[in-house]
């Protein structure tokens, strides 16, 4: 008998054999009884007795010539049987293929698909209502919730959201209950995690599985649970290490760690790999991709094979964006980019022209938007660096379950069955072991923190008492404003609220008094400062600089990006910053910042003047010309608009497309039949991005 370790080792021996063999078919037949008693029952197939009655029993219900394997028809089993069930198993496992193969067979009423970002709603959704459509065609598919809805009127419903979403105005209380939850991505529960997110996570997973008769997490590489016994419904854990790929890590030294050496290797490390093999190419840091592209090539590519439809995206990205754009030059020498200031659409179109055999393009340039849980078909990575980003929300180095998490993103079942990682290590990188990868988490919500217990309305301590006796407010009003912001976060808010409000009512003032020589951009520029968490009246050029752009994608003209860009280089003053930077500045700010973190402070400040009894004159401002612009430009209040924004929709032409399908309530299903059907009627005014979004759908 071998134990878990032993056959991790043969299987991946067995993989890289089969690799070596190109996929004959005479090498797995003549190894098929081996194969099979290594459970790689995805290369045995049929060619045994023992394969073809086992791979009868597994045939999967979502595709009839794919049966699944042990682990993960024991996952399948564990869920049935079980009203809990947490799945820790590697990336190219197939835990997503297990919950769509459970719903499918089982067809539960009520689901919700709880997933960390909106580029993971898009690949469900395509999943479920392209690939699969046949067996969800009954539900009603939903990517948000409106707290006005009365979802319960429809038998089979499915929501697949995020999990701010999920707690934005209390909507999980209009659902009455949760047939079965799933949680992806559900190492971002772990209290110790760096995200600032993570206690809204821990609070969409307190309130929904309550409601749910039965869930699964998901995860990669959780050994177990820590107090898993404290949670109101005990999950069942089942770990699996079982994987149908092999991803090896090679590491290449350089000798001096700077940003330049790890250039140059990479460039060697692509020079040397096939042109006709898909590398992604890691950067630790968004702004190191324009640097990269200045100064190189990518020498396999192969411009005239540009596909026409990919060289009008090209046009369209120069003249929308700005033709100084780094990523029309990326696309002219040859490489993609994925990065979360990416507006949805143009990122999945980057996906799409990556993942196409037909385009020249094999290269693509990312962050960490690879580790949120988005797959591609890749038989290499290049981490150029192990180290996640800069700043508050971030670690600098990687975690070995951070670097594996990458490393995972090479190779795919059937596509690439051996995945390559090369690492490019400087003296003072970490070497990273597998066996540290595998760790042990404790969710926030079984924590006795701070936030948690003021949560739970359980919290006595000094410091937050004494908050609430200076906001004059109870638990409950705290919690109706604040949400799921930390207390601390709360605190330094309100410190710096109290040193900056003078000047920002002096500015407020200044603008009522003076409407048309006086800008909103001066009242922001110190709502800016009082969210820097900082008590310093020296003047900040880059929160001046950020506050214009602040101002221009409040305008509700809704200006075009190009527009904006030019504007701000106008105006720029004496903060320098290349064309490329304001470009990424504004893509940022507007697709990242202003929609959430923005819009939370803005709320929580609006709250403290309130509770101060600041004049309504200031608040009003406030509400009307910032808050009220912010819900305006992001569809806040228009749920049918979020949806067709969230499907990659170009915002120019949303009001348009919106009119062809405004008596289709929320349901993607029916809105995207709806658009096909429409789509001769609409198509000469919209704009190119638009009518490729609703053709991908």
């Amino acid at each position: 008998m071998h134990n878990e370790q032993e056959l991790t080792e043969l299987r991946k021996q067995a993989v890289r054999n089969i690799t070596a063999a190109h996929g004959s078919k005479d090498y797995v037949i003549a190894n098929a009884n081996a194969l099979f008693a290594l459970d790689l029952t995805m290369y045995s197939t049929n060619y045994t007795l023992n394969s073809a009655l086992y791979n009868a029993i597994t045939v999967s219900c979502l595709d009839k010539s794919i049966s699944l394997h042990p682990d993960q028809y024991k996952a399948l089993k564990l869920l049935e049987k079980n009203d809990g069930l947490i799945l820790s198993a590697p990336t190219s496992f197939g835990k997503t293929y297990v919950v769509f193969e459970y719903i499918a067979r089982f067809q539960p009423k009520t689901v919700f698909l709880v997933v960390p970002t909106l580029a993971l709603i898009d690949e469900y959704k395509r999943k479920l209502i392209r690939k699969y459509h046949k067996f969800f065609e009954n539900y009603k598919i939903f990517t948000g919730i409106n707290s006005e809805s009365d979802y319960n009127k429809y038998e089979y419903k499915m929501f697949i959201v995020t999990h701010d979403r999920v707690l934005e105005e209390a909507s999980f209380d209009t659902i009455d209950e949760i047939d079965l939850l799933v949680i992806d991505e559900v190492y971002k529960l772990d209290r110790k995690s760096t995200d600032d997110r993570k206690l809204i996570l821990n609070f969409a997973y307190y309130y929904l599985v309550k409601k749910s008769k039965k869930h699964i997490l998901l995860a990669p590489f959780i050994s177990s649970v820590d107090n898993i016994d404290q949670l109101e419904k005990h999950p069942l854990f089942f770990q699996s290490e079982f994987s149908p790929v092999v991803n090896d890590v090679i590491e290449r030294p350089i000798y001096v760690d700077t940003i330049e050496a790890r250039f140059v290797e990479t460039n060697r490390i692509l020079n040397k790999l096939s042109p006709d093999v898909r590398t992604l190419v890691y950067f630790a840091n968004a702004a190191d991709i324009p640097k990269y592209i200045e100064s190189y090539n990518n020498n396999g590519f192969q411009s005239n094979d540009i596909t026409e439809q990919t060289a009008a995206f090209v046009d369209w990205l120069s003249e929308e964006i700005h033709p100084k754009w780094y990523v029309v030059e990326a696309m002219k020498k040859g490489f993609l980019v994925h990065c979360g200031d990416l507006q949805l659409g143009i990122r999945n179109m980057q996906l799409d022209i990556f993942e196409e055999d037909n385009e020249p393009y094999k290269t693509m340039l990312c962050t960490s938007t690879l580790l949120e849980g988005v797959n591609t078909s890749t038989e290499n990575i290049i981490i150029t660096k192990p180290s996640r980003g800069y700043g508050r929300n971030f670690s600098n180095e990687f975690e070995a379950f951070d670097f594996f998490n990458l490393v995972g993103r090479s190779g795919r079942l059937f596509k690439t069955n051996l995945g390559t990682a090369y690492y490019i290590k400087a003296p003072t990188d970490p070497s990273f072991s597998f066996d540290n990868a595998i760790k042990s988490i404790e969710f926030e919500i079984t924590s006795d923190s701070k936030d948690v217990r003021i949560q739970k309305s359980e919290c006595d301590d000094d410091d937050y008492l004494d908050l609430l006796k200076k906001l004059q407010c109870d638990n409950e009003e705290y919690k109706a404003v604040v949400g799921y912001t930390s207390f601390q976060k709360v605190k330094d808010l309100y410190n710096t609220y109290n040193y900056h409000k003078e000047a920002l009512f002096f500015a407020i003032k200044d603008i009522l008094e003076n409407p048309t020589a006086k800008s909103r951009a001066s009242a922001i520029y110190v709502l800016l400062e009082i969210f820097n968490l900082k008590k310093d009246s020296k003047y900040n050029p880059y929160l001046n600089y950020k506050a214009g752009i602040i101002n221009l994608i409040l305008n509700r003209s809704r200006l075009s990006i190009r527009r904006m860009v030019d504007l701000t280089l106008q105006n720029i003053g004496t903060y320098k910053r290349t064309t490329n930077q304001v470009i990424s500045d504004v893509m940022k700010i507007k697709n990242a910042y202003v929609e959430y973190d923005f819009s939370k402070f803005i709320n929580i400040v609006l709250f403290f003047m309130k509770q101060q009894g600041v004049t309504t004159e200031y608040t009003d401002y406030l509400i009307e010309h910032i808050q009220n612009s912010v819900s305006y430009i992001y569809y806040k209040n228009e749920p049918l608009k979020r949806v067709l924004k969230e499907s990659g929709i170009y915002e120019k032409d949303i009001d348009i497309v919106a009119g062809y399908v405004k008596d289709c309530g929320e349901d993607v299903n029916m809105i995207r039949a709806k658009l096909k059907e429409t789509y001769e009627q609409y198509k000469s005014q919209v704009s190119f991005l638009t009518r490729y979004s609703i053709n991908r759908m």
